[in-house]
């Protein structure tokens, strides 16, 4: 049977593969890992498939990735980045990110730039990133010293940038904010 012949599996799983790529997840991006969930591998020759299993192992020793930019136009999951754990370093900027609803736990996370995006609270799930010292949230739309109360839950976060916030325009904010994260050394 002929390579290209629509009815081989193998063609079949590579025209599929070629549809997925079209809007590949942040996940997928990581490190070239692209990572076929609702293809057939099962269906594969066996160095085929091993190789592609490998791929979406090697997700989890990814440490930095930066995407500003890349998804402007359609936004961006954030529960895309599950696999991503040893993560130390993660930039968002200006992807069209709305909600962190579905932010998975990044335990290993240091550094995270949120920038320009369209975020205007629910940053409860932050949390889950015990390690972060340093949150740029500079161009979101936070209106509120209130919808920032949820980063007092990260003990270590020592840098915050709110600049070009909405909330920076609050009368006192600095001090606010300072009072409100006791360990933040630096704000904007």
């Amino acid at each position: 049977m002929a390579f290209n012949s629509p009815n081989n599996d193998v063609f079949t799983f590579f025209k599929r593969a070629m549809l997925a790529l079209t809007s590949l997840t942040l996940k997928q991006l990581a490190s070239g890992v692209v990572v076929m969930e609702d293809l057939p591998i099962k269906d594969l020759p066996n160095p085929l498939k091993r190789e592609l299993e490998a791929l979406e192992e090697s997700a989890a020793e990814v440490l930095y990735l930066n995407l500003d930019g890349k998804f402007a136009g359609g936004g961006v999951a954030p529960g895309a980045l599950g696999g991503l754990l040893a993560l130390r370093e993660l930039s968002l900027s200006n992807v069209g990110l709305q909600s962190l609803d579905e932010w998975p736990a990044m335990p290993q996370l240091i550094k995270l730039t949120l920038s320009d995006n369209k975020i205007s609270g629910g940053l409860q799930p932050l949390a889950s990133c015990s390690e972060l010292s340093q949150l740029d949230l500079s161009g979101c739309r936070i209106a509120t010293l209130e919808a920032l109360r949820p980063l007092a839950a990260l003990g270590g976060l020592l840098a915050l940038d709110l600049e070009n916030c909405p909330v920076a325009e609050t009368p006192g904010y600095r001090s606010l904010v300072y009072e409100m994260l006791p360990a933040l050394q630096f704000l904007d």
